[in-house]
């Protein structure tokens, strides 16, 4: 099934491509835009790694619908894979999230990302293809792996606060404290404004 005219895989890393050019200053500087990542077609959408991502998570989402175990999934996954390459870190009983960030270390070496990009697009992924037995909408999987990311991120200022806290190292506590406040912030706005967004999708639909 298709999503405007193309696979779900290609319309799925089109989106979590897109969503990297706008955190990735690298890619702007560059010159590289969100338009032009719209405008790819589908083999140079194929050959990134938010595809990758995609692919692996499809097929696992497929396999285990139909009986597989996770582990003999991942087996038969890394046995197709294999001839792009492989190492010895690869542990079937890891779980989809480790690997693929395996399959990254493996195929994309030396490749960088914005911080976090990889966990949003599995979350995204396995969102849209595991979670809903894959008819997942394309939106919803985004916004979740939004939320995934923003939760992750205020844990991460959390714990390092602590850190700071145990260790008595005010300079760092109160820099950390200021930063861990200013992402709840922006985190319920960025909710206010796609709260408002589904309620004019819906309103339009009616």
């Amino acid at each position: 099934m298709a999503l405007f005219g193309e696979s779900k895989v290609i319309s799925l890393a089109r989106a979590l491509l897109i969503e990297r050019v706008r955190s990735d200053p690298t890619a702007r500087a560059g010159g590289f835009t969100t338009d032009m990542a719209k405008k790819l077609d589908a083999n140079q959408i194929a050959g990134t790694v938010e595809a990758t991502v995609a692919t692996i998570m499809e097929t696992f989402a497929g396999l285990t619908l139909k009986g597989a175990s996770p582990e003999d999934a991942l087996r038969r996954i890394e046995a197709h894979r294999r001839s792009i390459g492989s190492s010895n870190d690869f542990y079937p009983d890891a779980g989809t999230a480790d690997y693929i960030r395996y399959r990254f270390e493996v195929e994309y070496q030396g490749a960088q990302l914005p911080p976090g990009h990889l966990d949003f697009c599995i979350h995204a992924a396995n969102h849209f293809f595991t979670y809903v037995d894959g008819k997942g909408d394309l939106n919803h999987a985004i916004l979740f792996a939004q939320h995934e990311r923003d939760r992750d991120r205020l844990e991460y200022l959390l714990d390092h606060l602590v850190v700071a806290f145990r260790d008595d190292d005010i300079e760092s506590y109160e820099y950390l404290q200021q930063q861990a406040q200013a992402w709840a912030e922006f985190r319920s706005e960025q909710s206010q404004k796609r709260a408002a967004m589904q309620l004019r999708a819906e309103l339009r639909r009616m």
